[in-house]
């Protein structure tokens, strides 16, 4: 008999699976009565297999895809939404004398930015270059806010979104530019592209064609982030993850809530 090897599996897949099982385990104590999962059957898979197996206390299987809803943009944005005229500077794309001008032209004026996808510094830096000019000024006290579009702004590579400049404010207590850069992105354009990544792939078992239950969670992400109509998304794509999955579940991780579940 011909001995087994252990299959081998890189830190980064390891890592993703304990991170699945940490979510997986959440999401049962959630879904409660609705699965009835024995926690200690709780188990990782490599494709062609499902991310997650276990059983149920009654004994029935259970297969779960896992798909994580915040993508790596939106991820980003936690610690992008916190950049100011300094890291700029500090990432040498923008040089201090401009910084200082920038925080000197629009004291005490609040400056909103809707945040780019890529290249993030590089197209703030355009955009406070853009700023700097002499055809473009603040607007005084209590004025209309000025409003550009980013992609009329040279430099920022077509990038979507609007540049919003207040004038002055008396409630900003320190000199100097507010800078605010928003975040972007929603959870129901993640929903879409979960779908579009789970139903091209093809699931089995032992050369058998099986239809799991895809898991889609969102785990340590701002609450202003959260878009809860997402069900409608869930819902309307129904002909297509139909195919593939029986069930669709969506959760959120840090409040261990079961979102939406609806089956095929």
């Amino acid at each position: 008999m011909a001995t087994k090897h252990p299959i081998r599996i890189s830190e980064r897949e390891r890592e993703k699976q304990k991170k699945e099982r940490a979510v997986f385990r959440k999401f049962a104590r959630a879904a409660g009565s609705e699965l009835s999962v024995n926690m200690r059957s709780i188990r990782s898979r490599l494709p062609p297999q499902r991310d997650i197996y276990c059983v149920s206390t009654s004994h029935g299987p259970h297969r779960f895809e896992l798909c994580e809803l915040a993508d790596t943009t939106m991820k980003q944005s936690r610690t992008d939404s916190e950049l100011t005229l300094e890291s700029l500077v500090h990432a040498k794309c923008l040089d201090q004398l401009d910084a200082a001008r920038v925080d000197t032209k629009y004291d005490r004026c609040y400056v909103n930015i809707g945040r780019p996808t890529k290249n993030v510094r590089i197209v703030l830096a355009a955009i406070a270059h853009y700023m700097l000019r002499p055809d473009v000024q603040p607007p005084a006290a209590g004025a209309p806010s000025l409003i550009v579009n980013i992609r009329h702004i040279p430099g920022t590579l077509s990038e979507r979104g609007l540049v919003q400049i207040h004038g002055p404010m008396s409630c900003l207590n320190e000199p100097g530019a507010r800078w605010q850069v928003n975040s972007g992105g929603s959870f129901n354009d993640c929903i879409r592209e979960s779908f579009g990544k789970k139903v091209d792939r093809t699931y089995s078992l032992r050369g058998t064609l099986v239809k799991p239950q895809l898991l889609l969670y969102y785990d340590g992400d701002p609450q202003y982030m959260k878009s809860f109509p997402c069900g409608f998304d869930v819902l309307s794509l129904r002909n297509s993850w139909g195919t593939k999955f029986t069930d669709v579940w969506v959760f959120d991780a840090d409040e261990s809530r079961v979102v939406i579940h609806a089956t095929a």
